[in-house]
Formats: C-alpha cells, sequence, structure tokens
C-alpha cells in the first residue's frame, strides 16, 4: 500500500500538481490510484470541480492515465 500522496505523484502533469496541490488525505493509505484519487480531497470543493476529477478518476479506471 502506498499514501495518498506516494499514488497521486505518479499521474501526468497537469493532473499531478493540480492534485497535489488540492491533497487533504495525504498520509492515508491507499492500494490503487483511483481509489487515491477518491480519498485525496473533495472533488466539489476544488477549482476544477467534481466533473474534472470525475473525468480524471474515469481516465485512470479505464486505464488512460
Amino acid at each position: 500500500m502506498k499514501t495518498v500522496k506516494q499514488w497521486l505523484e505518479t499521474l501526468q502533469e497537469p493532473y499531478r500538481s493540480k492534485a497535489l496541490k488540492n491533497m487533504t488525505a495525504d498520509e492515508d493509505k491507499r492500494d490503487s490510484l483511483s481509489s487515491a484519487i477518491r480519498a485525496a480531497f473533495v472533488w466539489s470543493a476544488t477549482e476544477e470541480g467534481f466533473d474534472y476529477w470525475d473525468e480524471v478518476h474515469l481516465n485512470i479506471l479505464k486505464g488512460r492515465e
């Protein structure tokens, strides 16, 4: 298992820097990138918004990130 921060650091830019900027759960442990992105922060409370992070999450699940 990795921490949320460790998982987010594996994202490609610009997602990595945006996710790390928004992160509130950096030391929580997760078993996958998709789980980490869900737990990292409240999507709707970010500048990018829920739809942006939902799309990123779906791309992760589909193996496109």
